[in-house]
């Protein structure tokens, strides 16, 4: 009866390819660089466009956010499972290069209706980036126990129809190479709740049950529950470090692409900071002076390496096989999965701090670039301090990481909270100027701080709490994020910059409570862990 039950929720997937341990790692490094290099041609002509391009380029990055709202709500769950996470991210890879190419024109018809392509890219990628990572992670301990457990290799450990049913895998010994019924050999993988395995095993292990058709030895690997979790919060520590890196390299080459043409002189009439407001339109007159030959340059270095993040993505990623299902149907199920998603309290609790992530880059990108940066330095140095924002964000991902195994994620949260309270705190009441060029790197790099650690710890408490309906859970969480992202560009020219830093403390004091609230929910449930 049992296997009957398993074969009536379960479906093998073979796969000739052998994932090990360096394997995994080999395609996690290239899905992180390929992430890294399309950030980098994105995000130079990104932190830009409200200085070189002003209205229509704002007005372009609110359209970017909108559309990844909305595709987040209906496209990532169903063509993930669809097509699979790699053939995902080529496709959005390519989607992504019509915007990068609008730079070269950039007019009202090409950047915002560009932009909607690019919406849709961002969504995908992500989606297909998380999912991908989220697998990752489980053939990873998966290949860590079967090491320890037995000293054979394994032709394969995969999963089954996705995360959000039984996962099932494929183990077979050397023992069994030649055997003629190979084929027969069916593997169910059972992963049980951590919190009530604690109250009958004091090792606190996870149980994967692999058990043959033809009535042999019931065979099982423990790993500990805590390697799940250390392991999601170092893989997406490690991607943070190559995705925030983008940051650096793309705003040095935006620095030295346009350094040349900025003949930048302070204007004594503009107090700069949070007191700026769009009304003052004297202190805007003079920002996009870049000169022509030097936008195409940058142009055209951004398109040159989202085609070569293509060309990576194509030939290198290796297809896992285990989150794919060619008979998956669009459906209004489907299309509303990410609504239902959002009715669960620990998915609600995480709003918040999920638009709070969105608001804060979109803060950065949009304002303090404009306000602070561009009004009291001039243009070019918009590249230079946004390096140094950039190179914090990608140091701080992976030591968050590492942090969260130590003192766990509740700590870690607390100490990001403190600092990203008083860095606001601080723009309040700075008024900036250009003798003040260290306050600007300082700023910066705290900023980045903050931002690191919650990209990378975020979507990674995510992935713990909802491993039964991933893609959902994901597709939610961008798109509140993707929401704080385009509410920060539309209020851009609307509102002064005091009054979006008073919002900032608002969502972002929220947003903490709400996360506490969800690690409240998670370690006081008694129900099964969604890992099932």
């Amino acid at each position: 009866m049992e296997k009957e039950s398993s074969l009536s929720t379960s479906r093998l997937i073979r796969t000739p390819l052998k994932f090990g341990k360096l394997r995994i790692i080999k395609n996690l490094v290239v899905m992180s660089t390929s992430m890294m290099l399309t950030s980098t041609a994105y995000d130079g002509l990104s932190m830009l466009q409200s200085t070189l391009n002003q209205e229509k380029g704002t007005a372009s990055q609110a359209m970017v956010y909108t559309a990844q709202c909305l595709s987040s709500l209906i496209l990532p769950k169903y063509v993930v499972k669809r097509f699979g996470c790699k053939v995902v991210f080529v496709i959005s890879a390519a989607l992504s290069l019509p915007y990068i190419a609008a730079n070269f024109y950039p007019k009202w018809s090409t950047l915002v209706f560009t932009a909607i392509f690019m919406g849709v890219a961002i969504s995908l990628i992500v989606a297909s980036q998380t999912s991908y990572f989220n697998e990752c992670v489980l053939l990873y301990c998966c290949s860590d126990s079967t090491a320890k457990e037995n000293n054979s290799d394994y032709d394969s450990c995969i999963r089954g129809e996705t995360s959000s049913k039984e996962v099932v895998l494929k183990c077979v010994g050397e023992d069994h190479k030649n055997n003629p019924d190979l084929g027969n050999i069916e593997s169910k993988f059972n992963i049980q709740n951590a919190e009530t395995l604690n109250q009958k095993d004091s090792a606190n292990h996870v149980t994967l049950g692999i058990q043959h058709e033809r009535n042999e030895p019931r065979r099982t690997i423990d790993f500990q529950q805590q390697n799940i979790e250390f392991v999601t919060a170092r893989f997406f520590g490690a991607n943070g470090l190559a995705f925030h890196s983008a940051q650096l390299w793309s705003n040095l080459i935006s620095y030295y692409a346009l350094q040349k043409g900025d003949a930048f002189s302070e204007k004594p009439f503009c107090v700069c900071g949070a007191t700026l407001c769009r009304t003052e339109t004297a202190c805007f007159a003079e920002e996009s002076h870049a000169g022509t030959d030097d936008t195409y340059i940058l142009t055209g270095i951004s398109m040159g390496t989202a085609v070569l993040a293509l060309l990576l993505g194509m030939f290198l990623l290796d297809p896992l096989g285990t989150e794919k299902d060619p008979s998956v149907k669009f459906s209004l199920d489907n299309l509303l999965a990410t609504f239902r998603q959002c009715k669960q309290k620990a998915q609600l609790c995480l709003v918040p701090i999920s638009l709070y992530v969105g608001m804060l880059q979109g803060f950065y990108t949009a304002d303090f670039t404009k306000s602070y940066i561009a009004c009291a330095l001039g243009p070019s140095r918009v590249g230079l301090v946004t390096a140094v924002y950039g190179l914090s964000c990608a140091l701080s991902s992976p030591l968050a990481g590492f942090l969260v195994k130590y003192t766990g994620r509740i700590p870690v949260f607390l100490l990001m909270q403190s600092v990203n309270l008083s860095v606001l705190l601080y723009l309040l009441l700075w008024s900036p100027n250009s003798d003040d060029l260290m306050k600007f790197y300082a700023v910066a790099c705290l900023l980045g701080v903050v931002t690191g650690t919650q990209w990378s710890q975020i979507p990674a408490f995510h992935g713990i709490l909802f491993k039964k309906e991933q893609e959902a859970a994901f597709a939610s969480y961008y798109f509140f994020n993707a929401l704080g992202w385009s509410l920060s560009f539309a209020c851009s020219g609307l509102l002064c910059t005091s009054v979006k830093l008073y919002v900032l403390l608002v969502v972002s004091g929220l947003g903490i409570v709400g996360y506490l609230t969800a690690e409240r929910t998670y370690h006081k449930s008694t129900k099964p862990m969604p890992l099932e």
